[in-house]
């Protein structure tokens, strides 16, 4: 009689795997890839905010200098304690810290007030997925 673990160790070295094949895109459910997947260019392809709030950089308060909506062009490179209002999967500026979300600051005066800890809500370039 033959024990689990020689039982396992038989069962394991007969399997072989299959060689590749070819599958339209449209059969290809349940299948897996023979090779990687490449990307032709990085997931997201732009640092990104990933909260509605504004893009900023060094410590506040800050002065918000401009507005970036999603699928607009990005604002001009932050200088320290400046900030840019940002949407949701926006492109935040060049220099962008941060993104403070809108429940986590305010506009007081000229200054925009509230913490942040660096790196937080942005989406780098190729974070997802590199080219």
């Amino acid at each position: 009689m033959t024990g689990w673990a020689d039982a396992r160790r038989t069962a394991h070295a007969a399997g072989r795997p299959l060689p590749p094949v070819a599958v339209p895109f449209a059969d290809s459910l349940g299948c897996a890839l023979a090779d990687p997947l490449w990307a032709l260019a990085p997931l997201p392809a732009f640092d990104t905010a990933a909260m509605d709030g504004w893009a900023v950089r060094g410590a506040g308060p800050w002065r918000v200098v401009g507005r970036v909506l999603a699928g607009g062009a990005a604002a001009a490179p932050l200088q320290d304690r400046q900030a840019v209002e940002v949407a949701t999967g926006a492109q935040t500026p060049l220099g962008t810290d941060a993104v403070l979300p809108y429940e986590h600051g305010a506009v007081v005066g000229v200054e925009l007030v509230g913490e942040v800890q660096p790196g937080r809500h942005v989406r780098r370039a190729g974070e997802e997925c590199p080219a």
